[in-house]
């Protein structure tokens, strides 16, 4: 993508043309489109500047995961990361460059390295309780649990997670 392009889309997505605020975000988005697939990194070394508040931070971290997701790149925070004591903006993240359209807002997470189930993050909704088994068919938990599954994903699915087998107890399948 072009730098003007790039510029133009960052714009877009921040609704105004301050440069307090669009400089710092095309320049972090500008080294994510150039890191290679895989690199762990967080949006304050991207930065590499401590001048901004924790609010800025915050929200030019939002900006940019806006435009990424634009871009078809998803900054993919593994849970064990999340864990760390700290702001949203310090978390690592790992780069994924051209992910599908339709669950590039989701950020995918296993409890468990072995397990099968992967729970779904979306940040654009709170609350909802996603999930899936090869990251392209998402059960929402209250509304497709047991029904949508087939006998073999309620299978996999009750044995990792036993708190939401015995929830669901009185549900039929």
């Amino acid at each position: 993508m072009k730098d003007e392009e790039l510029k133009k889309l960052v714009e877009e997505v921040i609704g105004n043309n301050d440069p307090f605020w669009n400089v710092p975000v095309y320049e972090t988005v500008k080294k994510i489109v150039d890191l290679p697939d895989g690199t762990e990194t967080s949006i304050t070394k991207l930065l590499n500047n401590s001048q901004f508040t924790s609010k800025q931070l915050f929200d030019i971290y939002t900006c940019v995961n806006r435009v990424c997701r634009k871009l078809d790149i998803v900054l993919d925070f593994n849970k064990e990361n999340a864990k760390v004591d700290g702001l949203l903006y310090n978390l690592p993240f790992v780069i994924k460059h051209n992910q599908n359209q339709e669950t590039a807002k989701y950020n995918f997470y296993k409890n468990n390295e072995d397990d099968k189930v992967w729970w779904v993050d979306n940040h654009e909704k709170i609350g909802e309780h996603l999930f899936t088994f090869d990251k392209k068919t998402i059960f929402n938990l209250f509304k497709d649990y047991p029904y949508k599954l087939t006998t073999e994903e309620k299978n996999i699915f009750d044995k990792e997670n036993p708190y939401w087998k015995d929830f669901f107890k009185d549900r039929k399948f």
